[in-house]
Formats: structure tokens, C-alpha cells, sequence
């Protein structure tokens, strides 16, 4: 007779396909030699199509080897738990007409517009589910005014500006469908804000009657867009020997999605329904710089640098003014991302009890006095950027990336289970080696990490600083000539190179890998490090 011991067969799989089609019609010609006109008309269409489906199966035929084949039911206290399967399916459109239009007078003055009509089948309402936007831009090539001809600093200088209106249709909030086989694959539900699911239920107060309950939607949704203003220069000077690119930018989004807290009258007390009713900023400088130190028939020496300033804000959220989302905390004045949480101070020197921030600045050993703060920085970098160095010297080449980031912070959840230091932490994963020397022990011990009789709780003390300066890539490369023997070519040519992927990195971060676009460090494979040497022939 066959025990739970006997196995458990699952699998699940999910496939996505994605179809894109563009057809354009596109007018171009020349009046003159001073006008030059070129117009377009777009038409895109973007099918997307999702599907999964798993299964578990207990109580295997060990004979029945490869296959679930002959499974029966797992019993399970007196009970039986049957075979469970999952599949889901779901797809989404996008439909797009648009038109561009450029004039440019002269090689000197540029104009550029566009207009378009975008629809989604991610807008359930269909009065809702199509948005027009647009946006202008001009250019000025300063350097081919008659005034620049007195100068030699600049070679080249161009002055852009432009304005616009881009929706948004990837931010539409949506759900998943959970689908059997170890909960590895969901399928996307992208109208789960938008169209109620019924759920069955025993839980109406006071009865025994069953029945089913509705999710919170809301099926009034529309798209958020965003107005983006764009002024910058792009500078050539000492014969193109210096390159200068910048870029201020101020980018508001409109018509964002906020949850709105419902209250316990509604029915659905402490849930949140998502309405188009806030704004945010983003505004700051792009900067790019290059320039040849070294520019001979043996030698190139190349350096650059670029850097990204970004400052966000959430500007209006409807009828509220802030709410909570999981770790973080949405508020008007704040920037997205923005961490809160109780802070945590250490162990009591006379109890080893953790120690926390109460609202009014006080301390306590109840968690449930501590206060939540949002002064603990945001998981969204406020400072982005990079440099390269490319250097050659006759047949021989070589490029190096670093990239880095700064004013950054994210909660270390891995090391947050590694120095709770509680027995349930220490009995599920391996326990950090700095509690040896760093956690209570004793009343008079004045330690960071508190006795392990007692939980922190998952509070600031996990967050940490996620900057980085990282050894991105390193390529070396070798071109070997013609290769001949007896008069006859062997090779026309050869390259010789190696390639490197992130070779090293300096970071406070005390996690695996600082760098991710998430707020929580919980189980992602940290960037690989790679080298990869090769040669190509070329005969």
C-alpha cells in the first residue's frame, strides 16, 4: 500500500505570443533649396495572447515510471485529497492610427509633430478605452548661422525643444490567474481592477447561510498619459573632439491610478478600489559627455561619462492625500518608492528586547506603540549614470563600462530571515555568522540585534544602502591580418577577443545584488559574471 512517501508528479508550463503589424505611408520632397517637407501616416496593431496550465498528482505507481499515470487520491487525516489541475488563458489588443509631419526651412529650422489615437482592450469600458495625444517639437542647427562663421569653438551646436502627450497603456493595473504545478507561472488577468470576480462564501455574520461575494472593480478606468517637456542642446567644440549632450526634462502623469480606501459601510471595509484621480512629476537633467585625449594614426584614447538627475514627486492623489502600499507609502509631497516602516533601534541593554521609534520621538519595547515613518529614502534611484573608456592602439582595442547609482535604499530581505535570531528563523535558514559577535546575550550588552527571545519584526532595520559603482563589461580585441603561405591567402583576416560581464562591484549593499527595480531583495539570481573568448575567421 502506497504512502504519501510514494511521490508527487507536477508540472506546468505557460506560453506567451505577441504579434506585432505596422503599415505607414510616408511622403517626403524638397521645394527649392530652402523647404523640406516630409509627412506620414501610421497604422499598428499589437495582439498579445497568454496560457498556462499545471497539475499536481499524489500517490504515484512507482511502476509507472515518467507519467502520473495510475495516481490515486493522497489521503490526509481521515480525509482524501483529490488530484488538483489549473489552466487560464488570456489575451489583449492595442490599436494605434497616427500621423508626423516635419518641415525644416533652410537646413537651419525644424518643426515636428504628430498626432494619435491609441485603443486597448485593457479599458474595459468602451467609452474609456481610447485616448488621443500628440506632441510638437522644434530645432535650431545654431552652427549654420552666419554669426558662428567668427568663431572656432564649436563645430557643432544644436538647440531642441519639444512637448507632448504619451499614454500610459502598461501601467493599467490588472491581476493574475493562479494556475496549478507549484504556483512557478501565472497568467496575466489584465481586467482585474476593472471586472468584479465571485468568490464562494460561509462568512456572512450571524448566518449560516451560504452565498458569494464580489472583488472590488471599477469599471469606469481610463489610461493615464503623460505630458513631457524636453528642452536640450547638443554641443561638438575643439573639431569635434568634445561632445556635450543635456537634457532638462519635467514629465507629469496624468489621470494616475490611486487606490482609494473604502470604508466598512461599503461592504468591503478595508479594501481600496483603483480611480483615476492623482498626478506625479518627474523632472530633472540628462547629461552626456565624450571626448578623444588621444587621436593618432596609432592611438585613440576615448573617455565618457553620463549622468542622470531624476526627482519624483507625487503631486495630487483625488480625495486622499497619502495611503499605505505594502512597505512603502503613497503621499502627496513624497516621491514614489518611498519606504515606511517602524524604526527599528537596537536591543535593550536590559532585557535584549528590540527597541523601537514610538510617533512623539520616545522608545519602546512594544511594537505595537512603535510609529511608522517615511524617512528611510526610496527604492527608485535619484541618481543614474555611467563611463566608459575606449582606447586603441594600433591592431589592439579595448572598452570598458561602469555604471552606478546613488540615494538608493531596499529592504535586504534575505538578510532580514539570516538575523531575526529567533528559534524559528534558526531552525528554517542558516542564521547570519554576525550575531555571534553582534546580538544580545547578557543584560548590559549593547547590541544592534536583539536577544533571541524576542522577534524584530520586519521593520527599517532591513533596509539598507543599494548604491553601487559597477565593472559592467570589458571588451578586448585583437585584428589579426591577412595571413598568406607560399603565395597563397590562409585567412583574409581574423579578431581575436574576449568579452567580460560584470567582473566586479563596489556596494555597502550586504546582499547578493544591489541592483533591481523592486523594494524588497528577497530571492533574485544576482547578475552573472561571464567571459567569453572567442575568434572570428574570416577566410
Amino acid at each position: 500500500m502506497q504512502t504519501f512517501q510514494s511521490g508527487v508528479g507536477t508540472e506546468t508550463f505557460r506560453s506567451r505570443t505577441q504579434l506585432i503589424n505596422t503599415s505607414s505611408l510616408v511622403y517626403a520632397n524638397k521645394f527649392g533649396d530652402k523647404h523640406d517637407v516630409e509627412v506620414g501616416a501610421y497604422f499598428e496593431a499589437i495582439r498579445g495572447f497568454s496560457k498556462g496550465f499545471g497539475f499536481n498528482a499524489f500517490l504515484l505507481d512507482p511502476r509507472l515510471f515518467g507519467t502520473t499515470q495510475g495516481a490515486g487520491a493522497l489521503p490526509n487525516s481521515g480525509t482524501t485529497t483529490v488530484q488538483n489541475v489549473g489552466s487560464a488563458r488570456s489575451g489583449f489588443g492595442i490599436r494605434s492610427y497616427f500621423g508626423t509631419g516635419r518641415y525644416t526651412y533652410n537646413n537651419k529650422y525644424t518643426l515636428t509633430a504628430n498626432i494619435r489615437r491609441d485603443g486597448t482592450s485593457r479599458i474595459l469600458n468602451v467609452a474609456n478605452d481610447e485616448i488621443t495625444t500628440y506632441s510638437v517639437g522644434a530645432i535650431w542647427d545654431v552652427i549654420k548661422e552666419g554669426f558662428m562663421d567668427r568663431q572656432n569653438l564649436f563645430s557643432d551646436l544644436k538647440v531642441r525643444a519639444s512637448f507632448g502627450k504619451v499614454p500610459d497603456i502598461n501601467s493599467i493595473p490588472g491581476g493574475s490567474y493562479g494556475i496549478s504545478g507549484g504556483g512557478i507561472y501565472t497568467i496575466p488577468n489584465y481586467l482585474a481592477a476593472q471586472q468584479p470576480a465571485f468568490n464562494p462564501t460561509t462568512g456572512f455574520a450571524g448566518s449560516s447561510i451560504t452565498g458569494i461575494t464580489p472583488t472590488v472593480a471599477n469599471n469606469n478606468l481610463r489610461m493615464e498619459y503623460v505630458e513631457k517637456t524636453n528642452i536640450g542642446v547638443d554641443m561638438a567644440m575643439l573639431k569635434n573632439r568634445l561632445r556635450v549632450t543635456v537634457d532638462l526634462y519635467r514629465n507629469v502623469t496624468r489621470d494616475l491610478f490611486v487606490q482609494q480606501q473604502l470604508p466598512a459601510p461599503s461592504g468591503f471595509g478595508g479594501g481600496s478600489l483603483q480611480v483615476n484621480a492623482g498626478s506625479m512629476e518627474n523632472k530633472g537633467i540628462e547629461l552626456s559627455i565624450s571626448g578623444d585625449l588621444v587621436k593618432t594614426k596609432d592611438i585613440d584614447l576615448t573617455l565618457g561619462w553620463n549622468h542622470n538627475i531624476n526627482k519624483n514627486e507625487i503631486l495630487d492623489l483625488g480625495q486622499v492625500s497619502e495611503y499605505p502600499s505594502g512597505t512603502g507609502i503613497i503621499k502627496e509631497g513624497l516621491p514614489f518608492g518611498t519606504h515606511y516602516s517602524q524604526n527599528y533601534l537596537g536591543a535593550d541593554p536590559a532585557t535584549g528586547a528590540p527597541l523601537y521609534e514610538t510617533a512623539d520621538g520616545k522608545t519602546t519595547t512594544d511594537f505595537g506603540q512603535a510609529g511608522l515613518f517615511h524617512k528611510f529614502g526610496t527604492w527608485l534611484p535619484m541618481h543614474i549614470g555611467g563611463f566608459t573608456l575606449d582606447f586603441r592602439y594600433k591592431r589592439f582595442s579595448l572598452s570598458a563600462l561602469f555604471s552606478y547609482q546613488f540615494e538608493v535604499y531596499r529592504y535586504n530581505n534575505v538578510e532580514s530571515w539570516t538575523t531575526r535570531g529567533t528559534p524559528g528563523f534558526g531552525n528554517a535558514v542558516n542564521q547570519n555568522r554576525i550575531l555571534l559577535t553582534e546580538q544580545w546575550q547578557k543584560p548590559g550588552d549593547v547590541k544592534y540585534y536583539a536577544s533571541p527571545l524576542f522577534d524584530r519584526q520586519f521593520t527599517a532595520a532591513d533596509i539598507q544602502d543599494a548604491k553601487f559603482l559597477r565593472f559592467r563589461s570589458l571588451n578586448m580585441n585583437y585584428q589579426i591580418p591577412q595571413i598568406n603561405a607560399d603565395g597563397t591567402r590562409l585567412i583574409k583576416g581574423a579578431r581575436l577577443y574576449v568579452q567580460a560581464q560584470n567582473l566586479f562591484i563596489w556596494s555597502p549593499w550586504r546582499g547578493l545584488d544591489p541592483e533591481d527595480d523592486n523594494n524588497i531583495s528577497l530571492q533574485e539570481f544576482p547578475n552573472p559574471r561571464a567571459v567569453v573568448v572567442g575568434i572570428d575567421i574570416n577566410f
